[in-house]
């Protein structure tokens, strides 16, 4: 598995233990809404899970079938964010090397490792982040092809959504199970050669965040 890139992560989990349990120096539990960030912007100081790691049948992953780009910025006629034309977004590209061939990506929280020694994603590093107050993840997509996304708790139970990607921007939903209290993949996606139907798949993202 590979690691592309890391930012404040230890900042971003102590910001969502304060707002989480309201103890944040002028933020109200009761008044102000819990938004909690995987991916805002590029660099963002409220992104978290920015520990991204490849998984796939070929080399966990790390065979060069997938790319990703955190930093595409919208085009200037944008009707998606006309009010920021410097938001940023992320595209992935996965291509298949053959028929039985598949991969994917997470967005991992806790201690990453700057080895390419297999993480066991049924068993992630801890702490991740506090979801007691989260009822879902909520993320933009587009793309061409189909996708799997997932979420999986500090215990490895996953909650899960295939989508059949359209290019244009649309809002997605996977609602946190109840008894959940910390997620630990924050965010994923994996997909095969079917999903890209032979071809490319591309995976467009945005505004990837927890939500009460």
């Amino acid at each position: 598995m590979k690691k592309v890139f890391t930012a404040l992560l230890l900042v971003c989990l102590t910001f969502g233990y304060l707002v989480s349990s309201g103890q944040s120096e002028g933020v109200s539990s009761s008044s102000e809404p819990y938004v909690f960030y995987v991916y805002k912007d590029y660099m963002s100081i409220e992104n978290c899970y920015e520990d991204i790691w490849y998984m796939g049948v070929q080399n966990n992953g790390n065979d060069s079938s997938m790319t990703i780009t955190p930093d595409l910025v919208y085009p200037r006629d944008s009707t998606q964010f006309a009010n920021d034309p410097a938001d940023t977004y992320i595209e992935i590209t996965y291509q298949p090397t053959n028929s039985k061939h598949w991969a994917g990506m997470y967005w991992l929280s806790g201690q990453s490792s700057d080895t390419t020694e297999k993480v066991d994603p049924k068993k992630p590093p801890e702490p991740g982040a506090d979801v007691t107050r989260a009822k879902k993840l909520t993320f933009l997509a587009k793309g061409a092809g189909n996708a799997k996304f997932f979420i999986e708790n500090n215990t490895g139970n996953q909650a899960a959504k295939t989508v059949p990607l359209t290019p244009d921007w649309a809002k997605y939903t996977i609602d946190i199970p109840s008894h959940w209290d910390m997620v630990c993949i924050g965010f994923g996606w994996a997909a095969n050669y079917s999903d890209a139907k032979g071809s490319t798949l591309i995976i467009d993202l945005d505004e990837i965040r927890y939500e009460e």
